[in-house]
């Protein structure tokens, strides 16, 4: 793994550029002193340049709307299944035996 370290065209933040196998994986890193912001992985490339080309979005809004939208999923399943009387294991079968009936359906299992 190598990090290619290098300040954003705003000069806000240090982009670590890691490069390592499946594709290069950036970092951002917050360097005001007062703000705190957690350090983020953007996945490839592609995704950094699409970011980088409409600098109108607020990212990290975006970001924070995602993930508020999947605590808020996480919350409600777990507010579902706090009576649930299921075990892991009965759901684990339950599940198996759907994906055979969706595949028997579809013609991939006789």
């Amino acid at each position: 793994m190598i990090l290619k370290p290098r300040k954003d065209p705003n000069g806000n933040h240090t982009i670590y550029k890691i490069i390592a196998p499946p594709f290069p994986t950036y970092r951002i890193t917050a360097n005001a002193k007062d703000y705190t912001d957690p350090t983020t992985s953007l996945g490839p490339e592609d995704l950094h340049q699409i970011m980088l080309k409409h600098k109108e979005i607020k990212w990290t809004e975006v970001a924070r709307q995602a993930m508020w939208e999947k605590a808020r999923k996480l919350e409600l399943m777990d507010k579902l299944l706090a009576k649930s009387e299921l075990t892991e294991q009965d759901a684990l079968e339950i599940g198996r035996e759907i994906n055979k009936g969706i595949a028997k359906r579809h013609g991939l299992v006789k």
